[in-house]
Parts: C-alpha cells; structure tokens; sequence
C-alpha cells in the first residue's frame, strides 16, 4: 500500500510553505516594483484631482491623458491619506496582489503554489506594476472575471467587466468573446436587462469622458493609434526586436504563454462539453490579446506588454487545465512529492540564472552608481530595464523628489519636453508640448514624420505659432487650416462644458482629422524642427528652468510666458562661417569663374526687419568687381528662398563693408539664414566677418 502523508501536518506543511513564498513575493515586489512616465502622468492626474483641478494633466485643459480612469481614481483614494507618491504606489500596489494570493489559496487551494511558483518567476508578471498599464489592480479583476465566467455567474461576470472596461478600454479584446458565452446561453430580454443593471460603472464612464472630455477615448489613442502609419513589415520588425531579447533571457516567459494552447491540444478530450466551449472562449480572449501586443509593435520596456496575456493564460490554465491533472496525479502520494520537489529545485537554481529573472532586477536597482548599470545595460542588451532601475534608484536616493505642487512663481508655463512623464517636476498649470502628443491634445492628432517606428513614442513636428498660442492665450497656429481646427480642438477641451457650440465641435473633432500632414511637403513650412522651436524659446521667452535626465536623452524647458527682448544683434567671425576649408586659403587664386568663399552662419530668425554688414577686404581698385554676395533663407523642409543679392568690389587692401536690410513676413517665420559671398576668378577676397541686427517686427510692442 502506498504511504501517503496525512492529516493536518501535511496541510499545515503546505500553508506555510504557501505563505512562506507569498511574503518573499510581496516583499519582492514592494521593494522591486518600476514606475516609468505612465505612471507619472497618472501621478499628476491624481494630484490635480486632489487639488480640485479635476481628472486632468494640466489645469484648465479637459483631456484624458491618462488611459486607466479607474486606477487613477483608486490612487485617489490613497491620495487622501497621504502625498507621498511612493508610498501611495506601494499600499495600492500591495492591497491586490495580497487579495490575488488570498483568493487563490481558498478558491484555487489545489493549484495555488504552482500560481504562486509562476508568480515568482515570471519577469513579465513583475515589471511596471506601478505604471498603470497591467497593474494589480487589474488583475485582481481578470482573476475574479474568470471565476465569474467559468462558474457562469452573468451578473458578477458583467459588473467586473464593467469595472475592467473603465480601467483601461482594451479590456474589450479578452472580455467580448467570453460575453459570447453569456448571450448564447441567455434570451435577448434577460442579457439586456442584466447589461443594464450590472455594467453601469462602464456606461457611467463613457458619459462622463463624453461631456468632461470630448471623446471617449485618451488622448494615447490619437497620440499612439490614429496619428501613427505603420506597416506590417514594420510591425514584424518592431515586434522581433523587442521581444527576441524576452526569449534569450526568459524562455520561461515563452513556456508561460504557450501553455494554455498546448494544455488544450493535449487535454481537450478530457473537457466537458460546456468546458471545452468555454476553454476554446478562454483561447479566443487570450489569442486576441496576443495579436493585439503585436499589432501595437510590442513595447521598449520589456517585458510590459506580456503581464495581461501571461496573467490572463494563468487563470485559464488553473482554471481549465490544471484539476485535470489533478484528478490523474495525488499531490500527497510520496512518490510524486519527491520528484516535484527535485523538479522545483533545479527549475528555480536555472531560473535564478535568467536575466530577466525578477529578483535579479532588484539587485540592478540596488547598484550604486550609473556606470555598472550602464555596463550591464550594454552586454546584455537590456536598456529599457535598466534605465528604469537607474531613475527609480535616483528617486529612492533623493537625487530628485516627485514635486507635483502648483508652482508660485507663474500662473501660466508653457514647457517642451521630449515626453509627457519624463520630467520629475512638473505642476498643474504646466501647459507641454509634448513632442510625442502624450500629453498635449494637438499634437497627439497630427501625423507622426519620424521616419521609423517606435511604440508609443513618434516624434511629430510642431506647428509654427502653437507655442505662442499657448503662451498668450490666443489661437496664433500660422496655417488657416490647421487655425481653424485647434480653435474646435481649444473649445472641447477649455470651453463651456454644456454650450452647444462645444458639442458641435466634439461631433466635428469624432468625424475629421487634423487637415494638414506635415508629412505632405506642401505643408512642410508649417512647422517648427525641434531645433527651430528650441531657438524661439530661448531667444524670445526664456527659459524658467532646465533639467537634465537620463543623462542628455531628455530635455525639459519651463517658461515664464513673459517675452525677453530676443534676438537684437550678433556677429559671425570667419570661423564662425562654412566652407572651413576657406580658412586657411581665403586668397582666391582659383580655377573656377566664381567660387564660393563663406556661406552661413544658418541662424534662425524671427519675422521682422533686419540690417546686414559684411566685412571683407580685397586688394584690388575700389571699382574693381572682385565677387557677389546673395542672402537666402531656408524655409520649412530646406525650401530655399532669394532675398537680395549684389557686388562685392575691392577696397585696396583697406577693410570695406556691406551693408543693406531685407525683411522676413511671418510665413518666413523661424527661417535659416545663408548669406554667400563668392569671388570671381583670378581676384583675391577675404571675409572678415558678418554682423546682423534686427530692427522691428509686425507685431513688436
């Protein structure tokens, strides 16, 4: 007769082994989790809801930043307990993780410590808890949406969905096939009544983002989605680069999310009928949300995307798969312990080898200093978790403290930055422009020109006078077109919430586009390049404040909206100027009827009145021809533009001067300045240097 171990030692040996591995994970977790720029976005959306700004990422602006309403409205919570961010991310964080272990020992008591075991091990089911993306508030509502589904609860199964709909909208892809199961099984009249009474938390939602925001959707979706063009090669490229790292340094990622389909192909005969129905639902759901993380190109932070499908394919597996291994295995029979505990061992000492194991991430975090991280960033090709390791490890150390207060100094900044959430101080009547649309309405719509795909982060042009429509608070975009748009745009997002102007705008914005690509080269002098926009901000703006993170990746600007005198007077020297190889042989004993001798000096300009000098000398009679001079500027996409042109003659070896004025309208706003000189052949000419002054522009005061 086969020993077995029984009674309540066994079971008290168990629970402890349980909670034993429970407590390593939470502790693993509290002192491990990541939060990245999402979740800074929904700290700012928290804190100016406490503030009693609303649901918004700057004050004044209606317009969903964030794109999990129900996580943000949980921190809020906590928020009103304390403000401290970290500890806020922690107790929300931990709460549902400990719900998820619990229900799981009393509902799943069998299977738990192998939920548990996977748990501890999988990279993808760690990273990012504190982003707001899978959080574990989220999947503290999957593991109850499927207990609800397989027991076929409708009201339960509806209410969560419900819930999970409002924390993040692609819920949809893992929740409508397995509603199939619920309006097959019920008649028209009681799914219609069940959907009425028990979803109202999503409907409330979808009224809410209608009136509050204008659209139902976050600003990410347009940002992300409608403003991007990819194609499926790209997708494929995208898709392989970030995720053949996950399989070199995790293959347990991969065994985790082949599993439930292998476990079908091997025990669908052993299924009932409704449950392989439900199963083959349950696959459906997890498909879907598989296909959806390659559609989007996958993401940079590996391994994000994989915590909802690995998750999801968990409780399908424990749900589904895993009493039909145990109705063929006894788990108290000695000789199945023994080789399960031998099977454990060396499956935890070759995990405890895996990069992206995650308590090997904790031990990133805790390297002091930038270069190791950086070094082991390099070899093992892992940059997105170590970059996140290293800005947590900053926060932690003090080096910066999320500062999320008004500031006093201004009651309006307008700031640049690289991307919404990259900056650890920012406050609520900060209006971005954010380069990659995150967190600014406008440029979430307007078609991305970076030529190569990036998830999420797609670099878009800005239009020439935004920023100095924001600043002065009156519509100054340069393209009528486009004008016309953001005052629609402005009017949903800051008008009179109930005006019947603004509705018919929000109906406008639902069924138009921005109506200008900047990809189309026609529209091309439209925009601002990063380099134009920085220069109108120094020069004529200011800037409040300049921070520096991750090193030179990031670059933050605050501006006081109050004009300096900008741009009055410069002079370019010799080395100032291009070609550099007329440097050193500026004598003109050349070949060529005309040659050039200095171009540049390239320098950005306003719109207004300008005087130009240019200083040379030359050896010949003063009525002697020696060369030409022309100025051009260079408008939108290098779109060349004559100005004014004439002769260079000679001064005898004394210094001479140049000097004339030409005038730049605001359609030549932020143009490039080139004035060439050239010389003719046989004649000497050397350039001593150019100054420009600006006199006036239209609109100076």
């Amino acid at each position: 007769m086969t020993k077995t171990i029984l009674g309540n030692g066994y079971k008290r040996l168990l629970d402890f082994l349980y909670y034993t591995l429970a407590l390593l994970i939470v502790l693993m977790y509290t002192q491990g989790f990541f939060w990245v720029d999402d979740s800074r976005i929904i700290f700012q959306v928290v804190e100016n809801l406490y503030q009693g700004f609303g649901p918004v990422y700057t004050q004044g602006d209606r317009f969903q930043v964030h794109s999990s309403p129900l996580w943000v409205y949980y921190l809020f919570f906590f928020r009103v307990f304390t403000s401290d961010y970290s500890h806020i991310i922690l107790l929300s964080s931990s709460i549902p993780l400990i719900c998820v272990i619990l229900w799981f020992r009393f509902k799943y008591y069998r299977h738990s410590f192998f939920f548990l075991l996977v748990l501890f091990l999988s990279n993808g089911l760690f990273s990012f808890w504190g982003s707001g993306l899978d959080n574990p508030l989220a999947y503290a509502l999957m593991t109850v949406l499927i207990y609800a589904f397989s027991k076929e609860n409708v009201k339960l199964f509806i209410f969560i969905s419900a819930l999970l709909l409002v924390n993040r909208l692609d819920a949809a892809l893992y929740i409508v096939p397995l509603a199939f199961w619920f309006i097959c099984k019920f008649s028209l009249r009681e799914n219609v009544i069940n959907f009425i009474k028990f979803g109202w938390p999503f409907y409330l939602h979808l009224l809410f983002s209608f009136i509050y925001y204008g659209s139902i959707f976050p600003n990410a979706y347009y940002a992300k989605i409608t403003s991007i063009s990819i194609t499926m090669s790209e997708r494929i490229t995208t898709f392989a680069k970030y995720t053949l790292p996950i399989i070199a340094h995790s293959p347990l990622e991969v065994i985790l999310i082949l599993a439930p389909f292998l476990l079908f192909l091997i025990f669908q005969s052993k299924l009932l009928k409704n449950d392989k129905y439900k199963a083959l639902l349950g696959l459906t759901s997890y498909s879907l949300t598989l296909f959806y993380i390659f559609w989007v190109g996958f993401d940079q932070f590996n391994p994000r995307l994989w915590g909802v499908p690995l998750f999801f394919g968990l409780l399908l597996v424990i749900d589904f798969f895993a009493p039909l291994l145990h109705q063929k295995v006894k788990m108290s029979e000695i000789k199945v312990l023994i080789p399960i505990a031998i099977a454990s061992i060396i499956a935890l000492t070759v995990a405890f080898h895996s990069t992206y194991l995650p308590i090997n991430k904790i031990k990133l975090m805790r390297q002091k200093g930038t270069q190791p991280v950086l070094k082991y960033n390099s070899d093992l090709n892992m940059f997105a978790d170590i970059q996140v390791a290293s800005s947590e490890l900053r926060i932690l150390n003090g080096k910066h403290k999320e500062k999320l207060e008004r500031p006093e100094m201004s009651t309006l900044i307008v700031s640049m930055v690289s991307e919404a959430g990259t900056v650890l101080e920012i406050g609520s009547n900060v209006h971005l422009v954010d380069k990659n649309g995150l967190a600014d309405p406008l440029m979430a719509r307007i078609k991305s020109t970076q030529p190569y795909y990036a998830p999420g982060h797609n670099y878009r042009p800005i239009p020439r006078g935004y920023p100095e429509s924001l600043i002065t608070g009156t519509n100054q975009i340069v393209n009528p077109a486009l004008a016309a748009y953001y005052d629609r745009l402005k009017n949903v997002i800051s008008g009179k919430i109930l005006s019947a102007s603004r509705f018919k705008d929000i109906l406008y914005l639902l069924t138009h586009e921005v109506p200008i690509d900047p990809n189309d080269p026609k529209y091309a002098g439209d925009f601002l390049s990063p380099q134009e926009y920085e220069q109108i901000f120094e020069e004529d703006y200011g800037i409040y404040k300049r921070l520096h993170e991750f090193e030179d990746e990031f670059t933050y600007y605050s501006l006081n909206g109050i004009k300096s005198k900008g741009f009055t007077s410069s002079y370019w020297g010799l080395d100032k100027l291009l070609p550099p190889s007329t440097q050193n042989t500026l004598k003109a004993n050349l070949n060529d009827s005309k040659k050039l001798v200095t171009s540049g000096p390239f320098q950005y300009l306003r719109h207004g009145v300008y005087v130009f000098e240019i200083q040379y000398k030359s050896s010949l009679l003063e009525n002697t021809a020696v060369g030409t001079w022309e100025i051009s500027v260079m408008a939108g996409n290098e779109h060349e533009v004559n100005l004014k042109k004439g002769e260079i003659l000679g001064t005898q070896g004394e210094l001479g001067k140049i000097s004339d004025n030409f005038t730049l309208d605001t359609s030549l706003d932020m143009a490039k300045l080139n004035i060439k000189t050239y010389v003719e052949e046989g004649q000497n000419l050397i350039i001593q240097g150019i100054r420009l002054t600006k006199l006036k522009a239209s609109n100076d005061r």
